[in-house]
Parts: structure tokens; sequence; C-alpha cells
């Protein structure tokens, strides 16, 4: 897949909604959250509104040995 295809297949899902997972990952280091999209197709463009509720969250970080 090139570059160009990829960002039109993200820029298709970001008028989506639904929940989505963000998981971040790197050297002992976790952070994870579930988000619930909103539809902000009836909000007033300049009003400030986060396009998403927060479903829930975690970061932890643990010792690795190498």
């Amino acid at each position: 897949m090139t570059d160009m295809q990829l960002l039109a297949s993200l820029q298709q899902l970001r008028g989506s909604r639904g929940r989505w997972a963000l998981l971040m990952l790197r050297g002992g280091h976790f952070a994870a959250a579930v988000v619930q999209l909103k539809d902000t197709s009836g909000v007033k463009k300049g009003h400030a509104q986060e396009p998403f509720d927060v479903v829930a969250h975690k970061t932890f970080h643990r010792y690795v040995v190498r």
C-alpha cells in the first residue's frame, strides 16, 4: 500500500463513528485508551468540543532487563 493510499484510507475513516482502541508500547512503557467518537455534524464551527469521549484508559511502566 502506498503512502497516498494509506492517507486516503485514513481520511475516509475520519468521518466514521464508533469505538477506537489506541495502544502505545515501547521499552517497558504501556499506554492504552478506548474512545467513543461523537457525531460532530450538528456542532457549529468555531465552538470548542472534543470529538470523542474517553471510555477507559490505562498506563504503566515495567523495568525491562536487557
